[in-house]
């Protein structure tokens, strides 16, 4: 197994406290299709996308993401859900953990960071949701370019001004409080 794609898996289970067992969330391709009253907000493509809740998911979810590559532990816990740290053990555990990996794993390299705009972004309990999309290329060892997928599932709870995160591998705790979480259509997770 490639050590980039190893340490990138890795990543990603340290981040979420490694506790995926009998969690189906991360390996969901599509929603279920339950009635609910969740409503599309329009991603428009003017000038101004980037001031729309879409807009303001894609930004924060970018910086997040670079957080995490760059191994800045305290930039990236900032961006984390507060159910999600709650569910991983509280701020001072989660910082720990964060401070641990990073130190042994450091900064990934990559040559590309593509983060999509949320495709749709809905309501749930009079809060925001969505999912961001992102691709990372990297060189591989035998210099050849690997592309990974992933996303970020996003809430806001003052109508898309500032967004909160939870991983791809780890975002249940984030359906008990968010009942439309379950329903929003995730991607496939290509490591």
């Amino acid at each position: 197994m490639n050590k980039n794609v190893f340490i990138i898996g890795l990543l990603s289970l340290i981040l979420t406290g490694c506790n995926t067992a009998g969690d189906s969330s991360a390996s969901k391709g599509s929603a279920n299709k339950s009635a609910s009253s969740n409503s599309p907000i329009s991603n428009n493509s003017t000038s101004n996308a980037e001031n729309s809740p879409a807009g303001n998911a894609r930004l924060q979810a970018k910086n997040c993401v670079e957080a995490q590559y760059q191994a800045d532990a305290a930039k990236f816990f900032e961006c984390l859900h507060p159910e999600i740290v709650d569910s991983q053990g509280g701020k001072e555990k989660v910082l720990a953990d964060l401070n641990q990996m990073f130190s042994m794993v450091g900064k990934i390299s990559y040559s590309s960071l593509d983060v999509n705009t949320p495709k749709e972004v809905k309501t749930s309990e009079k809060n925001l949701i969505t999912v961001v999309p992102y691709q990372m290329t990297r060189k591989t060892s035998n210099g050849e370019n690997k592309t990974s997928k992933d996303f970020l599932i996003g809430v806001s709870e003052d109508q898309g001004k500032t967004w909160k995160f939870a991983t791809s591998a780890k975002y249940s705790p984030l359906e008990k409080k968010f009942p439309g979480v379950k329903d929003l259509k995730t991607p496939e997770v290509e490591f």
